[in-house]
């Protein structure tokens, strides 16, 4: 259970800043970062770190704990063309992007890894990782070296989630843990868009529900997990009913124009306005926030699962 009391409203601002024109998901963002933040500040010195998926960096950066300044916006480095083909507004890669961070993490990742070749080089302007790879994870993974902590949240898009478990658990240091989230039975009772049926809601779905590959039935899932000798050490649910139905619809079909937008006009001008925008909204966003960490873990959406391989069974 996260104490909401101990969430300093910084945080969420924070958030809020990065995702100013798509603010439905700082909930999510906030309650990932604090299960992932639990689990990192256990590991050890000189430990051996890999995520599997990190997209552009952004939100690797900021569950590390690095900071950015306000004036840093990384709509600026988004393509919004081909939204409406459900393409990726950030599988783009600006030249000359100024990266404006107020502080850098600490810690970083060994290796990370991503599809898309945009992904990786914004990932490397953010500096949270020794090495980048781009690499289809739904072929066979194959590293040399073993790892003390691995982290994912792309499991649900791969071909076959069961297989990359798998595989991607071959590269465990005896002892090491493995934290993904997958979306559960309770995803499709709160987003409408992935069930129901229609134009209507196919155009606010947009091509959303061909990328998830698994929504899991957390108690047979669990057996899976029994059966090919892993122990689960951590197990939470996130992503509240409000939470999931806030971002199912959002401000998402309408975030090209504004990005479009704030892109077109003056940075004096486009500063002025992110900052009335986050001030004025920010309320509101830290009372969702909150409410998906008072209510996010009874019956969330996706279950988190904190892995390790138990090779005595």
């Amino acid at each position: 259970m996260i104490d909401i009391n101990k969430l300093n409203p910084e945080k969420i601002k924070e958030n809020f800043n990065i995702n100013w024109l798509r603010p439905e998901n700082v909930p999510l963002n906030i309650h990932k970062y604090l299960i992932f933040k639990k689990h990192f500040e256990k590991i050890k010195n000189k430990s051996k770190l890999l995520e599997v998926g990190c997209g552009n960096g952004i939100n690797t950066f900021f569950f590390l704990g690095g900071k950015f300044d306000f004036n840093f916006d990384f709509y600026h480095n988004s393509n919004t063309d081909f939204f409406f083909k459900n393409k990726d507004i950030f599988d783009f890669s600006k030249k000359n992007l100024k990266v404006i961070v107020k502080k850098r993490p600490k810690i970083i990742f060994d290796l990370v890894i991503d599809l898309k070749k945009n992904l990786i080089s914004n990932a490397k302007s953010l500096n949270i990782s020794k090495q980048y790879l781009v690499k289809d994870c739904n072929k066979k993974i194959i590293f040399k070296d073993k790892y003390d902590f691995i982290y994912s949240n792309i499991i649900y898009w791969l071909k076959n989630p069961y297989k990359s478990i798998l595989e991607i658990s071959n590269h465990l240091n005896k002892n090491g843990k493995f934290l993904f989230l997958l979306p559960n039975e309770n995803f499709i009772k709160y987003c409408d868009s992935y069930t129901k049926t229609g134009k209507t809601w196919d155009l606010i779905n947009r091509g959303r529900k061909k990328t998830m590959q698994i929504i899991i039935n957390q108690a047979s899932f669990e057996k899976w997990l029994k059966k090919n000798k892993f122990k689960i050490v951590s197990k939470e649910q996130l992503f509240s009913s409000l939470t999931l139905k806030i971002w199912d619809f959002g401000l998402r079909p309408i975030s090209p124009f504004l990005i479009k937008m704030s892109n077109s006009i003056t940075l004096k001008s486009r500063t002025r306005i992110k900052e009335e925008w986050c001030n004025k909204l920010f309320p509101i966003v830290k009372e969702v926030t909150e409410n998906e960490l008072l209510y996010g873990p009874k019956k969330g959406g996706y279950t988190s699962y904190l892995l390790t391989k138990n090779n005595d069974l």
